[in-house]
């Protein structure tokens, strides 16, 4: 790829996406790789409003920002909100403001209706008949991307102390210990011995040094969870091409992705980033630098497959159960004949169908729908049946939490930055 050719790509970038790149690369050329020697997550970058934590590129990005301003704080806040608490910046001895150039742009999605031209809201739908509801949400609601600005709770006046976590340390580990346990024993079996850290797809095992061979436990976990990772990729679970000669790019995509994984899942178990965990990454920072350079697009698409395996990951932890709703529609088959269909939560606030073809009794649909019940996927979900209504309301809920977290709490028309 020509200088040209790289700037063009560069200069696609959102400026959010354009300044992440920044900080990666500044990483990589001094060293550092992903993380800076020393630092010590405070947890998951979270809104100081809501509680709610972000998530993909903006927990990504956070992180990153948090890490080379030095951050103890994980809670961030709009211009907007600060003002509604009463709370301000912090100054420096002369009295300037702590906050000039620390407001850290990200991105979040609203469901937008592009017939009313406002935010969707559900009452729209109000008196419409079913196959009218699912064609106006196909038709006329889509996510729009959108922008503002937040800055982190270290250089905010007046925000409450934060609550120190009261959940014993050790528990944390205990956590880390279940999902290796759980993994070992019904995903990818997990060898200790030699002294290679490795995930080998043909045998979908993951190898590990014994475990007293580590330096300490944080690069213990680290290193299995990066292995963890990797072995998503197997055609059972997320996939994904992870067969590739050591050094070629597809090998360094892959070792980025299963680095950020290990990352989002180390900040959801509470274990710490060492130092000595950077040191023993710095061959594969390496390769990753040369390829996030030629491709800076690369590093976002490794950052989402990254989100998809935490979560995939995340899933599976032993004694952590999810609900998962759904909705049995009875309508008139091609000849009036009376068939079922089951309808589960889908992306952007829609339903869809669960099992793409109708049945002629619901006794033989609940039975079709009780054996994909028993896919490992939903190994630690419970089902629950509600009415197509509510499972249109729990859709909207859910694409609300996971695209639109931010939604209402910025000022849109009249945004304040610093």
């Amino acid at each position: 790829m020509s200088e040209t050719e790289r700037k063009s790509a560069y200069d696609k970038l959102t400026p959010q996406r354009k300044q992440l790149i920044d900080e990666v690369l500044k990483n990589l050329e001094s060293g550092v790789g992903l993380w800076q020697p020393g630092w010590k997550m405070s947890g998951v970058p979270e809104s100081a409003i809501t509680g709610k934590s972000y998530r993909g590129l903006n927990n990504f990005f956070l992180t990153l920002i948090a890490m080379a301003q030095g951050y103890k704080d994980n809670r961030w806040a709009t211009f907007k909100q600060i003002e509604d608490k009463g709370w301000h910046f912090k100054t420096d001895e002369e009295g300037k403001s702590l906050a000039k150039g620390k407001g850290v742009s990200i991105e979040f999605f609203e469901l937008r209706d592009n017939k009313t031209k406002q935010p969707f809201r559900r009452s729209t739908l109000d008196g419409m008949t079913e196959e009218e509801k699912e064609d106006y949400l196909h038709e006329n609601v889509k996510p729009i991307r959108k922008y503002y600005r937040v800055f982190n709770g270290d250089i905010i006046e007046g925000i409450p102390e934060k609550a120190e976590p009261q959940i014993n340390p050790e528990d944390k580990v205990i956590r880390a210990e279940n999902i290796l346990e759980y993994w070992s024993e019904n995903e990818s079996k997990i060898l200790y011995e030699g002294n290679r850290a490795f995930y080998r797809p043909s045998t979908d095992e993951i190898h590990l040094p014994p475990r007293e061979d580590f330096l300490s436990m944080q690069e213990f976990y680290s290193t299995a969870l990066h292995e963890i990772g990797h072995s998503t990729g197997h055609e059972s679970r997320l996939n994904r091409d992870i067969i590739n000669p050591f050094g070629s790019e597809n090998y360094a995509q892959e070792e980025l992705r299963a680095e950020i994984a290990s990352m989002f899942m180390e900040q959801d178990l509470g274990i710490s980033v060492s130092e000595k965990h950077i040191e023993n990454n710095s061959a594969y920072l390496k390769s990753w630098q040369e390829e996030i350079s030629e491709n800076p697009n690369a590093l976002f698409t490794a950052i989402a497959d990254a989100d998809k395996i935490s979560r995939f990951v995340m899933s599976k932890e032993p004694n952590k159960n999810t609900t998962e709703h759904y909705a049995i529609v009875e309508s008139q088959g091609n000849y009036g004949e009376t068939v079922y269909q089951v309808y589960m939560a889908a992306a952007h606030g829609q339903t869809a169908l669960a099992i793409h073809y109708a049945f002629s009794s619901r006794d033989a649909l609940i039975a079709e729908f009780q054996k994909m019940q028993g896919l490992s996927f939903w190994a630690n979900s419970e089902f629950q049946e509600v009415s197509f209504d509510e499972l249109g309301d729990i859709s909207l809920q859910r694409a609300r939490d996971t695209a639109t977290e931010e939604e209402n709490e910025v000022d849109e028309e009249n945004p304040r930055y610093t």
